[in-house]
């Protein structure tokens, strides 16, 4: 649907003429299997769409969204410590799309519908520590009256701010050990 939106292709029959083209192999067979039996006319988006579902259904299971839906909410989509948080950020919002490619009955994630931004601005604020999160809002407010731009520079900021004083706290540290030692013998 991306493709073809970026591609400016609104209309069925361009689209069933274009998508085959980005397929190879297996991929190809499956589309070729899941739009065999369609007629000219019966190249529409309403068709294709319903190809795209038969296409996917090859590749993952009737569930697959709602599997992805709870990997997104897991503690393996939680951000690391020494993870960059736009790059974390990015990823997230990524798995967002893809998420909305599957098969399943959970909300669309990556659309620009109210209901599917405040879910993606909740996953992305609550794949933080909560004590980020905490002071996310001491300072903001609540998250979910922000954009996500000003969550991901918040965030950011917090995270140099524990960073400043992660450095601060083990130089001071080095410097107790030994006057200005390494800690290997040798001067820092």
């Amino acid at each position: 649907r991306t493709t073809c939106k970026d591609w400016d292709i609104t209309t069925g029959p361009p689209k069933f003429r274009l998508y085959p083209q980005l397929l190879r192999d297996t991929a190809r067979q499956c589309w070729d299997q899941a739009t065999h039996h369609l007629t000219p006319g019966q190249n529409t988006n309403a068709h294709f769409d319903a190809a795209k579902i038969a296409f996917l259904a090859n590749f993952c299971e009737e569930n697959a969204r709602e599997k992805v839906y709870e990997f997104l909410h897991g503690e393996d989509c939680r951000r690391r410590c020494k993870e960059d948080v736009r790059g974390h950020i990015a990823r997230l919002q990524q798995l967002c799309f893809y998420h909305d490619l599957l098969p399943g009955g959970t909300d669309a994630l990556s659309s620009q519908t109210a209901a599917s931004i405040k879910a993606r601005k909740r996953l992305i604020f609550q794949s933080f520590p909560k004590d980020w999160q905490v002071r996310f809002e001491e300072i903001h407010g609540h998250f979910q009256a922000k954009t996500i731009a000003l969550i991901t520079s918040a965030m950011c900021m917090i995270k140099e701010r524990l960073d400043l004083s992660d450095r601060k706290r083990s130089s001071s540290r080095g410097n107790s050990r030994g006057g200005g030692r390494n800690g290997r013998g040798g001067h820092g």
